[in-house]
């Protein structure tokens, strides 16, 4: 049965497991999650653990709810399917089945479902089966797709086809409050990357320990972009003036000129402990061909990160990809993520490794 209205309802009938898949193919991601209120009053979820607090449930106890993955990560394209099982719906005076457009609500992008191609597929284990088509012209970045209630004479499933901003969401969907938009972990593992669909790029290097560690970025920038004029410094020292180099304490880079990369301050300088946080940001992601973030361990190179607390969180928009320095192998460098701007679409990929000797953005680029 295909319920196309919007308020359109039918009886599920009884049930040992029902399945609920968002199917898509678009260059998208998209996040299948549900959120229920209990008969006693108590609001949860489950949605992608990529997510900070998220868990996927399960079927075997409460809330008898169980989601199959993540699928579409970074927008890929191609036969993406999310599902969540449902075992059992008796404890539960509601259950919300929703779709998050992770992509655009992390970019800010002014994007409808109607943009892509998904739908939603209800099926018991009896035979039922329901569609509901995911298709509105309606701006906002969640749909909430269907809702279960349980009356006198069994569930029911209304296609609530209901579009809304991320706030709204998380205030009108009882549980969704939990959820936070800009904690969606996107490179999980090394060589994983996904696309940068805004300029607004940073990146923060967080420590306690009694240590100075330094936060650089090497680049290349575009070429044709003019490079800068030699100080009188470097004409002193006759010092060459290419497209690459670097930002870090000896050099903070500028907000407004080039680069277009600079660091806020030296933090935990002479090993000093306490709230200590260097910063990075990119203000003209446009020149800038290749950008590799990087941390040290000042002055000591035998050491290793994990003797320390150090933590890089890369931010671009409102998505948020924190990287912990625990590698216990030698070395007073770890190369994070690579910025890839060579191409049409601008990529962010995960390096995550150490090294005992200063990286390169040459052989970072080889690398990838």
């Amino acid at each position: 049965m295909e319920l196309k209205q919007k308020g359109a309802d039918a009886m599920v009938g009884s049930f040992k497991q029902m399945q609920i898949s968002l199917i898509w193919s678009s260059g998208v991601d998209l996040d299948l999650m549900a959120f229920y209120k209990t008969k006693d009053g108590k609001v949860g979820g489950v949605w992608s653990p990529n997510y900070t607090g998220g868990s996927k449930g399960t079927v075997e106890q409460f809330p008898y709810i169980e989601l199959s993955g993540d699928q579409g990560v970074g927008a890929a394209a191609g036969k993406n399917r999310e599902e969540i099982r449902v075992a059992k719906l008796d404890d539960l005076e509601s259950l919300y089945i929703c779709a998050l457009n992770f992509t655009d609500a992390s970019s800010g992008a002014e994007k409808t479902f109607a943009d892509y191609d998904a739908h939603v597929e209800v099926v018991t284990d009896t035979g039922d089966t329901h569609t509901v088509a995911l298709d509105s012209n309606e701006s906002g970045h969640v749909a909430v797709l269907c809702r279960f209630t349980g009356t006198f004479m069994g569930t029911s499933i209304v296609n609530s086809s209901d579009v809304m901003d991320f706030k709204t969401f998380q205030t009108s969907v009882p549980g969704a409050g939990a959820l936070k938009l800009s904690s969606k972990i996107v490179l999980k593992q090394k060589g994983a990357s996904t696309s940068l669909l805004t300029n607004d790029f940073q990146a923060t290097l967080r420590w306690k320990a009694s240590v100075d560690l330094d936060l650089y970025c090497f680049y290349r920038i575009k070429d044709g972009i003019e490079l800068p004029k030699k100080g009188f410094l470097g004409k002193i020292l006759k010092k060459n003036i290419s497209n690459e180099g670097e930002v870090s304490f000896m050099d903070r880079g500028s907000k407004k000129g080039w680069p277009w990369i600079w660091l806020d301050k030296d933090a935990g300088v002479g090993d000093r402990g306490g709230d200590n946080e260097e910063n990075i940001y990119f203000t003209d992601l446009e020149k800038i061909e290749y950008a590799m973030i990087a941390a040290n361990i000042f002055n000591k190179p035998n050491a290793n990160f994990a003797s320390y607390d150090g933590t890089v969180i890369v931010r671009c928009g409102q998505q948020e990809i924190e990287v912990p320095l625990v590698e216990k192998v030698p070395g007073a460098w770890c190369v994070i993520a690579m910025i890839d701007n060579s191409k049409l679409k601008k990529q962010l990929i995960n390096m995550n490794r150490t090294s005992v000797k200063r990286p390169s953005i040459e052989e970072c680029i080889e690398e990838t």
